[in-house]
């Protein structure tokens, strides 16, 4: 009887560790789960594939997001964007590079943009108060995205 105890308690513990390994394995970054995004190609495909590169539009740098958005410029390692220079059409777009910790508070930050910027456009252009509406804000890593456009479905495309 102590034999079998024995050998229960072996394999007992045997699959625990089993079981150990394999969560520990599956909770480590895999290179496939790192993201690694080229801002520069990705403004290239959003500006040539989409209309914002034809409208007049201002260049989104870490000032632009310290003042119009409120991310600390601290927390952004790469940005790339654009913003209407003036107040025709409501599209922009945009993307940084963070970190991980940041993630998160840099969505909100765009939530909150992005109820403020509704607001704007409620009674102002019909048109493009329903683009605003169809806002897309999201993250793939450690990306963080603000889109708002008539191809926001493409350009959450080019970014996934």
């Amino acid at each position: 009887m102590k034999k079998n105890n024995i050998i229960l308690a072996i394999v007992l513990v045997a699959f625990v560790l089993c079981v150990i390994l394999v969560i520990g394995f599956r909770l480590k970054p895999t290179e496939e789960e790192v993201v690694n995004i080229d801002l520069n190609v990705l403004k290239t495909n959003i500006d040539t594939e989409t209309t914002f590169g034809e409208m007049t539009m201002q260049e989104v740098d870490k000032d632009i997001l310290k003042d119009t958005f409120n991310i600390n410029a601290e927390m952004i390692e790469e940005v790339i964007g654009k913003i209407p220079l003036i107040n025709v059409h409501s599209s922009t777009y945009v993307v940084v590079k963070t970190s991980t910790e940041n993630v998160s508070t840099i969505k909100e930050k765009f939530e909150e943009y992005g109820r403020n910027y509704e607001e704007q456009w409620r009674k102002y252009l019909p048109e493009e108060y329903e683009l605003v509406k169809k806002r897309k804000i999201g993250s793939k890593g450690d990306y963080v995205y603000f889109i708002v456009s008539d191809s926001v479905e493409e350009i959450v495309e080019m970014i996934k």
